[in-house]
């Protein structure tokens, strides 16, 4: 439906956060001792109550039990370690170590272990010769090779230790992600990567060995000298073609630099190629998300958690995409799949309540945010979109609570100062609204800042019912700043909300008397609209226009004076301009968009200025139901019902023409008990508005006769497709949303 850019609907917006292509992360590196998933804690602290009681002895014989079992054996070390420090006996411990190397002559753990023993002990010459001993025995000891990388990298030899990653590498494939780390945490930063680049390049096996090409790239990627890292990849990738991790660094990479068309290439080559281990989809949906391109994002990210369904990682960006293009019923079937798992970030929670909000249903999203609030210690921004669900849901002495208990930091004042006020008067504690939103404004250091905060509590107090409140508070302090903007225009809309044209009228000729300008112009255009003197409003209009041809408030309101006097046409020509002006404007997207489905014209331009309207508010009912009627239009009549429902969930008291078109939609989905429904319920809610249209009701009484009657409707539904009405777009004039 036709919408507006009124001050008091509180838009939406999704930022489609894609961490994964977030640069290279530096790594602290692990420790080098060894564990074993079935150390006995039991016994490690009766160990360490004998050794603090002075019983060395009994300590050892336990210790000596653990070391005959080969899971247990890295702890008896190190207790062993411990004991003998205690004693003041260093020297015995490495002796016992030996001896035990000698017991177990096939455990390579020992020879880690003794390894670990000479670092600690400040041998690292004697460490590394153990450690090379290690991997010439069993060249698949992985943690021989970390401890040897650490070794080197301490010991100040960068590119050695590079050189033993490549070779854990070229041990076992599996590790390079490991590897890869270890070496981003060596090459530390970009300065220091491009000196360990210099050493690196002068190795001979560069070009023969993928794994040594494959570090080589990932100090270059480092260095952020990214031309040399591709080329390096690159080199890996010839080396070993159907590695497809290596195919996974370098696209990112690419993604990175903003190179989509790149990354889709190779996405494409490796698919050739048959890479194995790599769910190639999720690239190709983020190389899309970097072209904007949001349909193919989400076609490909939703094959890529068919592929995978327990990848949380994509689950949550298509959710965000689903977000930003107005299926957040979608959206919040993935976070719900998301949040099932323990590990859910609070992320994931605060999505899946904005989710459910935007997809009118508040009571879930209230669900979610009880169990976030009872599971987690959650911060101020979480504790924020709980307060904020909670409101919606009618729960305010719950929004209470968490507002209390949250600590308000500086870039969150403003939304808890708002949804506090919200609280209160949910609550019916007007006294203690008011009181606080006092101290608030004596808090204020300049008159303007006393403004905008007055401005915006004014907005509120409209938003939640208290007019008269809000009128009092506008009127009060426009007495200390008269010429503020943004107060004048709140107080003229909380007036036009209330009716109250005459107010309207006179606060804003003794304005002009004392300072004419296009602001109160415009103004004054606003209340003559209100009042339906079209003529008036139009001429105001065109002569601000005139004075300035981008001035797209006053192009907004010559839209609305058109489409309230049935002159299409001209209506869309003032949409257009906006949006040669502001292509992204949400309601001029809006407006054109539903103008042209309603008449059945380019119905291709339609959905993707409507789609783009949705990205900009998608818990806009006015927006949700132009898209709902484009796919209506389209003769895609289950999706439009999809979007019909949620445009009257998303709405208290739903307008007849949202329930008029949802009746359209089920009838044509043969569901004719739910279309009598919603056809009734419009029907009430148009006798009921004393504005209401005259023209819907015949048509709605007339749709409702015909069912009762069983008398089949035309093939082309000529009811709804070609005697539709349309109403005037009266909300950017009037503070009412409207067509």
């Amino acid at each position: 439906m036709l919408g507006s850019t009124n001050l008091f609907v509180r838009g939406g917006s999704i930022i489609v956060a894609l961490a994964v292509l977030a640069g290279p992360i530096v790594l602290n590196a692990c420790a080098e001792g060894i564990s074993s998933p079935n150390e006995s804690a039991d016994l490690a602290n009766q160990v360490r109550q004998l050794v603090e009681i002075g019983e060395f002895e009994q300590a050892l014989e336990i210790v000596e039990d653990l070391a005959q079992k080969y899971s247990t054996r890295p702890l008896a070390g190190r207790l062993l370690v411990w004991i003998r420090d205690k004693q003041g006996q260093g020297k015995r411990a490495e002796e016992d170590l030996k001896r035990w190397r000698q017991a177990y002559p096939n455990d390579n753990g020992m020879a880690i272990l003794l390894a670990w023993y000479y670092r600690k002990s400040g041998q690292p010459r004697r460490a590394r010769e153990m450690l090379i001993e290690a991997v010439q025995k069993n060249r698949r000891l992985l943690v021989a090779y970390r401890s040897l990388a650490s070794l080197e990298a301490e010991e100040g030899r960068r590119a050695e230790a590079v050189k033993w990653l490549a070779k854990m590498v070229q041990a076992r494939k599996s590790a390079i992600s490991d590897a890869r780390w270890r070496v981003i945490d060596i090459a530390g930063s970009k300065t220091e990567a491009a000196k360990l680049l210099k050493e690196l390049r002068r190795e001979k096996g560069l070009a023969r060995e993928f794994s040594l090409a494959w570090a080589v790239a990932t100090v270059a990627e480092t260095a952020q000298m990214t031309d040399e890292a591709v080329l390096y990849y690159r080199g890996a990738i010839n080396l070993q073609p159907r590695f497809g991790q290596l195919y996974v660094y370098l696209i990112k990479l690419q993604l990175r630099q903003g190179r989509a068309d790149e990354a889709m290439e190779l996405i494409g080559e490796a698919e050739k190629t048959k890479a194995e281990g790599v769910n190639f989809y999720q690239l190709e949906g983020f190389a899309y998300l970097l072209k904007d391109d949001l349909e193919s994002a989400i076609v490909s990210l939703e094959a890529a958690v068919g592929l995978e369904p327990s990848d949380a990682a994509s689950r949550e960006v298509l959710a965000n995409v689903l977000l930003a293009v107005g299926r957040p019923d979608e959206a919040a079937k993935h976070l719900a799949t998301v949040v099932g798992e323990d590990s859910a970030e609070q992320s994931v929670y605060r999505q899946l309540m904005e989710a459910y909000l935007a997809d009118g249903r508040a009571q879930r999203a209230a669900e979610v945010a009880a169990k976030v609030m009872a599971k987690h210690r959650v911060g101020p921004t979480t504790a924020l979109t709980a307060a904020q669900v909670f409101l919606e849901a009618e729960k305010a002495e719950q929004a209470i609570k968490i507002l209390e208990s949250v600590s308000v930091q500086p870039k969150h004042k403003g939304l808890w100062q708002v949804l506090r006020i919200e609280a209160l008067l949910g609550g019916a504690k007007q006294t203690q609204a008011r009181q606080e939103l006092a101290g608030w404004l004596e808090e204020m250091p300049t008159v303007d800042k006393r403004a905008e905060l007055a401005a915006r509590m004014a907005t509120v107090l409209a938003q939640t019912g208290e007019k008269a409140m809000a009128i009092e508070l506008a009127s009060r302090e426009l007495t200390r700043n008269p010429d503020h903007r943004l107060l004048r225009e709140t107080l003229i809309q909380v007036l036009l909300e209330r009716e109250d044209y005459e107010q309207a009228e006179k606060l804003i000729a003794d304005w002009l008397a004392e300072k004419g300008n296009g602001e109160l112009r415009r103004l004054r255009a606003m209340v003559l609209l209100a009042e339906k003197n079209y003529a008036e409003a139009e001429q105001e209009l065109q002569a601000l226009i005139k004075e300035n041809p981008e001035d797209v408030q006053s192009l907004h309101l010559l839209g609305a004076v058109y489409d309230s006097t049935g002159q299409r046409e001209r209506a869309n020509e003032q949409y257009e301009t906006i949006l040669k002006i502001e292509p992204n404007d949400v309601w001029a997207n809006n407006n054109l968009g539903y103008s042209l489905a309603a008449a059945n014209e380019r119905l291709d331009d339609a959905e993707e200025m409507i789609c783009l309207a949705l990205r900009g508010a998608p818990a806009e009912a006015a927006i949700v139901d132009s898209m709902g009627w484009v796919l209506y239009k389209w003769g895609r009549f289950g999706q439009a019902a999809v979007y019909l429902s949620r445009a009257v969930r998303l709405t208290d008291e739903p307008e007849g023409e949202l329930l008029e078109h949802l009746g359209d939609g089920y009838y044509r989905l043969k569901e004719k008990s739910r279309a009598v429904e919603a056809w009734k319920a419009g029907l009430q809610a148009e006798l009921s508005d004393k504005h209401g249209d005259a023209k819907m009701v015949k048509r709605l009484q007339k749709k409702l006769k015909m069912l009762e009657s069983k008398q089949r409707a035309p093939v082309a539904w000529s009811v709804v497709d070609q005697a539709e009405q349309k109403k005037p777009v009266s909300s950017s004039a009037t503070g009412q949303d409207g067509k």
